[in-house]
């Protein structure tokens, strides 16, 4: 929230600082060739951002780039009153480029940092404190152009950047995304838009309404510019006028956002931003004067920034989540500025009439474009709905009841997931009710007396998959193999612990055919994590590469369970299929990871593997001391992939004996048999006292006295849990 209010204080304030700074040195005839060399080095700056997201995360890039935005502002305080005119345009390239890509990083970073249910939960909480930081960022520029010269807020901005820089990095990420080397190659963004139509009719028309919006904010410079022709003068008003939309903001989210996403629909939702251009445009033209054309671009700007953007987020739903990341920053960032470049060159064309008749034509053709908006916002009904409808069927996109906030989604779930005989009217006064589940298949509406209502089989399981009634899940699950339009739902059963076992049962069945969907589910950090560690179990019984590589990959992933289960997995994989071949390479430098991470539990206390769990202490220490236990088993769940695991299983059991001889003779079996970097992270957990320089005996006759010693060592472990579970 903190960031989120110096972004966007910084953001208005440095938007009126612009425009006052370039609008009094260049008048507004410069504006249209600002706009097409401001929207290249947009496209161009977030082209970089993507790459740096990328390879850097989020995490890192985000606070860097405030820290840079901050620096080259004082750069430009410190030479503006050596090249007063180069300053004014590198100010205005700088605030229109950095602001839209430093905006969109840092959303990337917040949703990052949250998991997905608490994202959606805290966006509109964070999105409020940036609204509000609007308003005071308003409100200082309008009080710094009352009382000093425009450029004196320049260091004021810098300062901001530097909260936001500092801010930023207290949002740590909680994982690092991650994607199988062997998945089926992603779609490229170009080929996500040729295949779908929902995509291309959203990026039409965020280009014809950004050249509406263009047409109209330069008309309403030319003439604030005109009424304002002194530098603070233009400042202060355009302050009040940034600050004035960032306060009716506020009230239009808190009070008509939910409602219309209620009451009109995505498509109608959206389709507002046009209108409410087309109707400011139309005033303008009308009514000439700088109140009437202020009036139509607050309009547009209260409307998209409230209402119109919770519309167009939810149209990007029915998108796969790797065509969601390919395409949506092509749209918000590529498409808006290059309808800002057609824009700006409709507008130097439109110029050419002269003043008394390029605004009337800017204005006219403004409220055409808009009235063109209105119409491309209108189709997307038909193709959301189709593409949602497909998303949700193949399992491809995964919708919480409790999180679907407009009427268009809710209807088109409850029409696609529910049975096709249930009543829409019950299920959505049961919605509003707030009980968010379907009813059971059998409650009907409209049909014939005696009448079998109409089904499909695919449809019924899905609809019993998603119901709370644990029997008529467990029955669904059983119903034969799962195949690829439930499969999802199935996965996402493993959350619940009412029905993970069986959940658990079926995709074991389904395993060996669906190997690589469900490595992409365990490896992506977005999955539920109750999912993320029981999914291994499915796994196990898989024989293929494919699991094999998708379990390893799973030992690189901060959870420490998936990393447990993953390598418990790999570990039953092996002792049934011993010819699969394992990465020994990866294999110890993950056992040497996990024991160089289990260092800090294992000087808590002596692990002591399988005795630790029944000795007094208190709970933090019992946890403590189970995850040592589960660490050291980890380690050598690892190691049993890579070395003989007979012998590796008998010296763990001498370890966790109490035989001091037979203890010895397992650490010098370990100490010719590890790599160096292994033994040397895992050692301080053996409790190792012998004094260094002691003679070793060879490999071969410690494993040799292991063998013989092997009813021993059983006995021995045996009666030592025996006195431990008597006290």
């Amino acid at each position: 929230m903190i960031t989120a209010a110096a972004m966007i204080a910084q953001q208005v304030a440095s938007r009126a600082t612009r425009d006052a700074l370039f609008l009094s040195r260049f008048g507004v005839a410069r504006l249209p060739a600002a706009l097409i060399a401001a929207a290249v080095c947009s496209i161009l700056l977030a082209a970089l951002f993507a790459r740096a997201l990328s390879a850097r995360g989020p995490a890192r890039v985000v606070p860097a780039a405030f820290a840079a935005s901050a620096a080259l502002t004082l750069i430009e305080w410190a030479l503006a009153a050596r090249a007063p005119g180069v300053i004014a345009v590198a100010v205005f390239l700088h605030v229109s480029a950095f602001g839209t890509a430093l905006a969109s990083a840092f959303w990337s970073q917040v949703t990052e940092a949250f998991d997905p249910r608490t994202a959606r939960r805290r966006m509109g909480t964070i999105g409020a404190a940036g609204t509000l930081g609007g308003v005071a960022g308003g409100l200082v520029a309008e009080r710094f152009g009352a009382r000093f010269d425009v450029i004196s807020i320049l260091p004021v901005l810098a300062a901001l950047h530097v909260a936001c820089a500092v801010a930023a990095r207290g949002l740590v990420p909680l994982a690092q995304p991650a994607a199988p080397a062997d998945a089926a190659p992603q779609r490229s963004a170009l080929r996500v838009f040729r295949e779908t139509p929902l995509l291309r009719n959203i990026a039409w028309l965020t280009v014809t309404v950004t050249v509406a919006v263009v047409l109209l904010d330069v008309v309403f410079k030319a003439r604030v510019t005109a009424a304002y022709p002194r530098g603070r003068d233009l400042m202060r008003m355009l302050s009040a006028f940034y600050a004035g939309i960032a306060l009716l903001t506020f009230l239009a989210q808190a009070t008509c956002g939910r409602w219309c996403l209620e009451r009109a629909g995505l498509a109608r939702t959206t389709a507002l931003l046009p209108a409410g251009v087309a109707i400011g445009g139309a005033g303008a033209l009308l009514v000439p004067g700088v109140a009437s054309v202020a009036i139509g671009r607050a309009i547009e700007a209260v409307v998209r920034s409230s209402v119109f953007r919770s519309g167009y987020e939810l149209l990007f739903t029915p998108l796969a989540p790797h065509d969601r990341r390919a395409t949506k920053t092509l749209v918000d960032v590529g498409f808006d500025r290059a309808g800002d470049a057609l824009g700006g060159g409709a507008a130097a064309l439109l110029m050419l009439l002269g003043p008394e008749r390029s605004h009337p034509a800017m204005l006219l053709a403004s409220v055409a474009l808009s009235i063109a908006g209105v119409a491309l916002a209108l189709r997307l009904h038909r193709g959301y709905v189709a593409a949602l409808e497909r998303g949700l069927l193949r399992g491809a996109v995964a919708l919480d009841a409790e999180d679907v906030r407009d009427r268009t989604t809710r209807d088109t779930m409850i029409l696609t997931l529910g049975s096709r005989g249930i009543d829409v009217t019950a299920l959505r006064a049961a919605w509003a009710a707030g009980e968010h589940r379907a009813p059971e298949a059998g409650a009907t509406s409209g049909a014939q007396p005696g009448a079998p209502p109409a089904s499909d089989p695919a449809l019924e399981r899905i609809a019993a998959l998603q119901s709370f009634d644990g029997a008529r899940v467990c029955a669904a699950l059983a119903d034969g193999p799962l195949d690829p339009a439930v499969l999802a739902h199935a996965i996402a059963l493993l959350a619940r612990d009412d029905a993970a076992a069986d959940a658990l049962r079926a995709l074991r069945e389904a395993a060996p055919r669906f190997t690589m969907e469900l490595v992409r589910v365990l490896l992506d950090p977005e999955t539920d994590f109750a999912v993320r560690r029981r999914l291994p179990r499915a796994l196990a019984v898989c024989d293929s590469a494919g699991a094999v590589d998708g379990l390893l990959r799973g030992l690189d992933d901060v959870r420490f369970e998936v990393r447990f289960h993953s390598a418990r997995a790999l570990r039953r994989m092996h002792e049934r299929n011993p010819a699969l071949a394992f990465d020994e390479g990866r294999v110890f430098a993950a056992a040497a990871r996990e024991a160089l991470l289990g260092r800090e539990l294992w000087n808590a206390g002596p692990p002591r593997v399988g005795a630790l769990a029944a000795l007094p202490g208190s709970a933090l220490d019992t946890v403590v001391r189970e995850r040592a236990r589960q660490t050291l088993e980890l380690v050598f769940a690892l190691l049993a992939l890579a070395l003989p695991g007979e012998p590796l299983r008998l010296a763990s059991r001498a370890i966790e004996g109490g035989d001091a001889r037979l203890r010895g003779t397992a650490l010098e079996y370990l100490e010719s048999t590890l790599p160096a970097d292994v033994k040397a992270a895992l050692w301080p957990a053996l409790e190792d006292r012998r004094p260094a320089g002691r003679a070793v005996r060879p490999r071969e006759q410690a494993l040799e006295e292991l063998m013989r010693a092997s009813p021993s060592i059983q006995i021995d472990v045996a009666g030592l849990r025996e006195r431990l579970d008597e006290g």
